[in-house]
């Protein structure tokens, strides 16, 4: 991503926050504080899934490449172990959700099902390979490693999105502190 992009999306981000801070009826929606627990575990998630994202692309070279099974199976491990790392990270994230706030609620409840779906993915692809393991290079398993790549990257996408949201929260916040805004 550009400096320009990431400029702009950051911009928007800020925008977003000061609106939600500005509107007396969402603040009013907003209810219980962000829980810092919870914005701890969505940045180890945001890393982890980050990790992941790039180890899927990477198996997704694999495919146009004249590399053995044995190759994709140790990628596969690797991916699967990043699944499980942000599926601990989601349970705890699950198990404190009532201490955290709306947006960090429903961060949680959007992770839940991508997560599950690239469970799922991983684990056709794992079986796919080892019951054709001299397919690796065929178009059906070729969509499974693309559809497990998207998947990847919409996951880390969408965690990335809500950490940057939380930390612009928070920078709007700290800031209508220092102007000492009264609240509306």
């Amino acid at each position: 991503m550009s400096k320009r992009m990431k400029a702009t999306v950051s911009g928007l981000a800020m925008l977003l926050a000061a609106l939600l801070i500005a509107s007396p009826a969402l603040r009013a929606t907003q209810g219980a504080k962000d829980s810092g627990e919870i914005n701890g575990l969505l940045a180890d998630a945001q890393t982890e899934s980050g990790i992941l994202k790039v180890d899927t692309a990477e198996l997704e070279t694999f495919t146009r490449s004249n590399l053995n099974w044995k190759t994709f199976a140790s990628k596969l491990d690797q991916i699967k172990d990043h699944v499980n790392k942000v599926g601990e990270l989601t349970a705890k994230l699950n198990s404190t959700r009532e201490s955290g706030s709306a947006w960090q609620q429903d961060a949680i409840d959007h992770i839940n099902p991508l997560l599950r779906d690239l469970a799922s993915s991983v684990t056709a692809a794992i079986n796919h390979l080892s019951e054709h393991q001299s397919l690796v290079h065929s178009t059906h398993y070729r969509e499974y490693v693309q559809t497990t790549h998207q998947q990847a990257s919409n996951l880390a996408g969408l965690i990335a999105d809500y950490v940057d949201y939380g930390k612009s929260k928070d920078k709007m916040e700290a800031l209508a502190k220092e102007l000492d805004t009264p609240d509306r």
